[in-house]
């Protein structure tokens, strides 16, 4: 599941919120010592989801947009 996920995404436009999203639910699939290495990353793109989701509420049209 996880490999036909990441060749999908090449496939479909996303914006940011949405690759997050997906790196998210992915970390989970992974097995504990990969879970270990990517810890920080995990954290990291926790933040930036939260910051993402706030930029949404303040500017809402202008993020419709796919990046």
């Amino acid at each position: 599941e996880f490999s036909s996920r990441i060749i999908k995404i090449g496939k479909l436009k996303m914006n940011r919120i949405q690759r997050i999203q997906i790196f998210l639910q992915d970390y989970n699939l992974l097995n504990p010592y990969l879970k270990n290495l990517l810890k920080d990353s995990k954290e990291y793109y926790q933040k930036e989801l939260i910051d993402e989701y706030l930029k949404v509420s303040r500017y809402p049209n202008e993020y419709l947009d796919i990046t």
